[in-house]
């Protein structure tokens, strides 16, 4: 492989641009897949902004104080995780407080920060939204405004005085079953029923598109043209549910009567306003695929949507281990998420649409011995990145599929509270940086094949090393580094003329690890000297050497097959040359023909989710 490096190497560094969606096709398997505007496959990874933002306290419905904090704390995001999109939370009640009548103070604040997330290179998703409808049913909930809730005449009798009220103090999500005013107010809104307003009785989805049209011009109007081609697309609803007891068949109904023919009328009403290139993210039924979340939803699975649509759509579940956040003791192993992304990933073929998984993460806090091994948080991150990163065969071997379509995601939530000991912090994950320095592959020239990042995390408890994956190109043959950091990727270069970017995390030691790529070897941190053409540079808006992460690019002037091996040495390890040039000679002919060489080191624990 010759590698080369040209003006557009340095370039594509330092900007994405507008995001576009096209087609890969592996075997017979044909995946939706993201391009930048090179025809580059585009690996999106990042966060959603804080969970504050759904509240009056501290910050006033913003993700940040101030301008200048929002300024601190995307930085911090750029440098401790190299993200490359957010997702931005927006509620309409701060947005539009009285009828008709857009708070464009505050949106002018949101849009200032927003701005500041573009300048570090970071696509922007619109979520709107929502838990348990309203604020002003429930006050842990967020979404519609006190006038559409007022005109909705609810009885407020809540989840009642005895045993409901104590379920839904204990598990805010039992609200939708047994709260009658959130179940009443949800049905109301998807049958599109008529509410009372100071203009005379309205269909409340009309309300709700009318104050989205508005909004989202307002924001196309208000960026440049520039910052516009960031912005991604937009999520209409935040965790869509019924209101009711889970009933397969009522399930069933609702997502194909009125769920998606809401989504169908966001698009067009998108498409209406000049974003018809944007993307609509939509969410299944909170909860879709997960067995144990009966009874609060439902699980459909995969199959239940008749009537496909088309164009730019994105399929955007959201995971959580929901068993081990309230009761499952096991201690999360290697593989247990494979099954509930494997079912993401085949129902997002069958819809024709990428996945990007619009929440996901996990509460580590736990009491007691077993209950702290249960909420492993190392053991449980690793596990998530496992399974977006991987697939396994059906017969589930000791080897991964060597193609394996990567599932984007933005994990809940980047908190910012101002005491670093505070535990709502610490559960959300917004302290330190090992399980959230993860290398990913930004673009790639040609399409991806597969890619995985060994983290070298230990696990929460017991400090164990989690070596769970190593390569093994040869059957039979020694395992290669599953004790240490290593990034193996593998593309297939078709024509494209732009490099493939690999994001390093500033927890890979660029000055330990070497690099191994179809016919060269060297030294990472010497690399721009001793491998003709690569370019190893600084991230986006990392102004110091000791800041952040770095970016690989490389890029090929053949066709076909590609890998890159980056692995991190210790300081009593032997970097042995001959043996490295026989790896690359069996990872060569493993990719030749086309065997995976990631290998599983222990059992797998494969999960119902």
């Amino acid at each position: 492989m010759k590698i080369i490096i040209t003006l557009l190497c340095l370039l594509s560094v330092a900007q994405a641009g507008e995001l576009s969606l096209g087609w890969k096709t592996y075997k017979g398997q044909k995946d939706r897949i993201f391009l930048d505007e090179y025809g580059r496959e585009v690996v999106l990874r990042g966060w959603s902004t804080t969970n504050q933002a759904k509240y009056i306290n501290p910050y006033g419905q913003l993700p940040f104080k101030d301008l200048e904090h929002a300024r601190k704390e995307l930085l911090n995001l750029k440098k401790i995780t190299g993200s490359n999109i957010v997702r931005w939370l927006f509620v309409w009640d701060a947005i539009e407080p009285e009828m008709d009548k857009l708070n464009t103070e505050y949106l002018d604040k949101h849009l200032a920060m927003i701005k500041e997330a573009i300048k570090l290179d970071m696509q922007i998703i619109i979520d709107f939204h929502q838990d348990l409808f309203s604020r002003f049913i429930n006050p842990v909930g967020d979404g519609a405004p006190k006038w559409v809730v007022d005109g909705m005449d609810l009885p407020g009798k809540g989840c009642g005085k005895i045993i409901g009220n104590k379920v839904c103090k204990a598990i805010w999500g039992a609200n939708y079953i047994f709260n009658k005013d959130v179940k009443i107010a949800l049905k109301k809104f998807w049958k599109n029923e008529n509410v009372r307003t100071s203009k005379g009785m309205i269909p409340v989805q009309n309300l709700f598109n009318s104050f989205a049209s508005r909004f989202l011009t307002y924001i196309k109007n208000n960026l440049t043209t520039e910052e516009f081609k960031y912005i991604i697309g937009a999520e209409p609803f935040n965790e869509p549910h019924y209101g009711g007891a889970a009933k397969r068949w009522v399930t069933k109904k609702w997502v194909n009567n009125e769920l998606w023919p809401f989504y169908k009328r966001f698009r067009a009403l998108m498409d209406d306003i000049g974003w018809s290139h944007k993307m609509i993210l939509a969410e299944p039924h909170v909860m879709w695929a997960s067995v144990n979340a009966w009874p609060l939803s439902y699980p459909t699975g995969l199959g239940h949507l008749k009537d496909i649509p088309k164009g730019n759509w994105v399929f955007s579940p959201h995971i959580y281990e929901e068993t081990r956040e309230v009761a499952n003791l096991k201690k999360p192993k290697s593989g247990i998420f494979f099954d509930e992304y494997g079912q993401a990933r085949k129902e997002a073929r069958r819809l024709g649409m990428p996945t990007l998984v619009t929440e996901y993460g996990f509460f580590p806090i736990g009491k007691g011995k077993l209950q702290k091994r249960s909420k492993d948080y190392h053991r449980m991150k690793k596990a998530y990145y496992q399974a977006m990163e991987m697939t396994i065969p059906h017969n589930k071997t000791k080897w991964a599929n060597f193609y394996a379509p990567q599932v984007h995601g933005t994990e809940y939530a980047w908190e910012n509270f101002p005491d670093t000991t505070d535990p709502r912090r610490l559960m959300w994950g917004a302290v330190g940086h090992d399980e959230k320095s993860r290398a990913y592959p930004r673009a790639t020239q040609g399409h991806l094949i597969n890619f995985f990042y060994n983290d070298g995390l230990r696990s929460s408890y017991d400090q164990k090393l989690l070596d769970w994956v190593g390569l093994r190109p040869v059957p039979n043959g020694k395992v290669y580094f599953s004790t240490k950091k290593y990034i193996f990727m593998v593309w297939k270069n078709h024509g494209v003329n732009a490099p493939t970017e690999i994001y390093l995390p500033r927890t890979l030691n660029l000055k330990k690890s070497y690099i191994l790529t179809d016919d060269n070897v060297a030294k990472l941190s010497y690399a721009n000297r001793k491998m003709p053409g690569l370019s190893l540079s600084k991230d986006v808006g990392m102004v110091r050497e000791d800041m952040g992460g770095n970016v690989l690019t490389l890029e090929n002037d053949s066709l076909g097959y590609h890998f890159a091996l980056i692995v991190e040495y210790g300081e009593k390890d032997d970097f042995n040359k001959s043996e490295i040039l026989n790896l690359q000679r069996q990872i060569a002919e493993s990719i030749k023909e086309e065997r995976s060489i990631l290998y599983f080191t222990e059992k797998l624990r494969v999960e119902k989710p």
